[in-house]
C-alpha cells in the first residue's frame, strides 16, 4: 500500500512537470490574452516572463520531489 502512495505520488509530479511545460510552451498566448482584458492592446514581456519563470519553477520543483519519490519506490519495492 505504501508503495502505491509514492506511486501516486510520482505520477502527480509528472502531471506538474507537464503544466510547467505548458504554461513555457504557451506563455506568450496567455500573456496575450491578459493584455487584451487590460488596458494594453501588445503583451508586455515581463507578464510573459512571469509565465516562463512560474513554469520552470513547476519543472525544478516536479523534477526533486520526483525523484525523491521514486527513488522511495525503489527503495521500498527492492
Amino acid at each position: 500500500m505504501l508503495v502505491l502512495k509514492y506511486f501516486v505520488g510520482v505520477l502527480i509530479f509528472c502531471g506538474v512537470f507537464l503544466l510547467g511545460k505548458s504554461m513555457i510552451e504557451h506563455s506568450k498566448e496567455w500573456a496575450s490574452t491578459l493584455a487584451l482584458r487590460g488596458r494594453h492592446s501588445e503583451p508586455s514581456l515581463t507578464q510573459r516572463k512571469i509565465f516562463v519563470y512560474s513554469g520552470r519553477i513547476f519543472q525544478l520543483v516536479a523534477v526533486i520531489f520526483g525523484f525523491i519519490d521514486a527513488v522511495s519506490v525503489l527503495v521500498l519495492v527492492f
